[in-house]
């Protein structure tokens, strides 16, 4: 089988991506064939990524228009620019979308996606948000908190078979960017009908913070999608102790297994010249089962 692994890249992180790649051939199984897409948002980020020592393992690149207007979630519409046009370059019967961030502490962990997609009858598979909120004053102005949908996979990890989720994908994963050029947008929703409470999963009177992919539970919702969502480690697999620093790593359990690590915001890091992810990477691999 073959599988398109879709990955939005920015070049300061290329560190990231070089041994994502390298764990995520090392770890498969070798029974399928891994089609690595790569977007990138400018010139120097692709020249960057051309002389990495993984670019001979990339099947495709694809440019992803970067969003330089001034706005605190100008982010998310360049990395929604970048997922769009990957998934118009999927055709492959298995799609995983993931940070460049993302590990796998599990061998043969594409095997187990294809059960879980295939034997498990599930339409989409994936890493959900975390239940945490966060203080929103900076962009409100007022003491707020809120956080983002809960329960269902969202799309820093996320795995699906590319003919099903067409259906209601036809072309594109997430209309974050149109949103977003509306007059008066902002990312921030109350919760406070009962079908926002039921397909976001959150309670009456929070505050949903919109993202990248925010239409996920709304079509798992709408058509009674089956999904499956890994679990957190409630406890730092490698220091030990609650695992309750907002930016440090996450660890990501299936079946009580190992599945995932996630380094998380590694941008930021890598921008604040950020030393640790040296160490995160050795470290995880005792956490390999």
């Amino acid at each position: 089988m073959e599988l398109d692994i879709c990955i939005p890249y920015i070049g300061v992180g290329i560190n990231y991506l070089e041994k994502q790649i390298e764990n995520f051939i090392k770890l498969s199984s070798g029974k399928n064939k891994l089609n690595f897409k790569v977007s990138y948002h400018t010139q120097e980020d692709l020249e960057i990524l051309q002389k990495s020592l993984v670019y001979e393992f990339i099947s495709e690149t694809v440019h992803a228009e970067k969003c330089d207007i001034n706005f605190f979630y100008r982010n998310s519409v360049s990395h929604t620019n970048a997922i769009n046009n990957l998934y118009s370059k999927c055709s492959s019967e298995v799609c995983i979308f993931t940070d460049y961030d993302i590990y796998f502490l599990l061998t043969n962990w594409d095997d187990e996606i294809v059960n879980i997609l295939n034997d498990n009858r599930c339409d989409l598979f994936g890493t959900p948000y975390r239940t945490e909120f966060v203080n929103i004053k900076n962009y409100t102005g007022q003491e707020m908190l809120a956080r983002h949908y809960q329960k269902s996979p969202n799309l820093s990890f996320l795995c699906f078979k590319l003919e099903k989720i067409k259906n209601y994908f036809p072309l594109k994963l997430t209309d974050f960017d149109e949103m977003a050029k509306f007059q008066n947008f902002t990312p921030f929703v109350i919760i406070n009908t009962e079908e926002l409470q039921h397909t976001y999963q959150m309670d009456y009177g929070e505050i949903l913070w919109l993202d990248t992919g925010y239409e996920i539970p709304k079509i798992i919702y709408k058509h009674d999608l089956a999904y499956k969502s890994l679990e957190y480690s409630i406890t730092d697999l490698i220091h030990g102790g609650l695992n309750k620093i907002y930016n440090s790593p996450e660890y990501m359990l299936h079946n009580k297994k190992n599945f995932l690590a996630h380094y998380k915001k590694g941008t930021a890091k890598a921008l604040s010249n950020n030393q640790s992810f040296d160490q995160f990477y050795h470290d995880i691999q005792t956490l390999i089962t």
